[in-house]
C-alpha cells in the first residue's frame, strides 16, 4: 500500500501471485493528480516595437492535458498573426513586436477535472508609431 502517493509513482504495477498450482498476474495503472497552478514569467514587459518578447508559462501540477495562449481574451494565434510563434507549449515569443501586440497576455493549463491561468501584460516602451 502507498501512504502518501506522488505524482512520480503514477504508472503500471502488477502483483504476481505464485503457489503450487502456478501463477497469476493482475496488472493496473496507478494516476496520482497535483492541483494545477500556473504564472507567466515576466509578469510585465516594456517592449520597443520592433523588439521581440517572451513569455513563460510555468505549470505546476499533473496531469496537464493542454496548454493554450491569449491575448486580451482572443486565443493565440490569431488569424493572420504572424509575431506569435510556441517554441512549446509553455513558451510564447513574439518576433518584431507591434502597437496591435500590447496587452493582456493569459496562460490556460487544462487537464480533465481543472482549468489553470495566469496572466501578464505587454506594454510598449519609446516612441509609438
Amino acid at each position: 500500500m502507498l501512504r502518501h502517493p506522488q505524482v512520480q509513482d503514477s504508472g503500471k504495477y502488477v502483483c504476481v501471485i505464485t503457489n503450487t498450482v502456478g501463477e497469476e498476474k493482475v496488472e493496473t495503472t496507478l494516476t496520482v493528480s497535483a492541483p494545477l497552478s500556473a504564472h507567466v514569467e515576466p509578469q510585465q514587459q516594456i517592449i520597443d516595437v520592433g523588439k521581440s518578447a517572451s513569455f513563460h508559462c510555468v505549470i505546476s501540477g499533473h496531469p496537464v492535458t493542454s496548454v493554450s495562449w491569449f491575448r486580451n481574451g482572443r486565443p493565440l494565434p490569431l488569424d493572420g498573426d504572424t509575431t506569435a510563434i510556441f517554441p512549446s507549449k509553455e513558451m510564447l515569443v513574439l518576433q518584431a513586436v507591434q502597437r496591435e501586440d500590447r496587452g493582456m497576455y493569459q496562460c490556460f493549463a487544462q487537464n480533465d477535472d481543472e482549468t489553470a491561468q495566469a496572466a501578464a501584460e505587454l506594454k510598449l516602451g519609446g516612441k509609438i508609431p
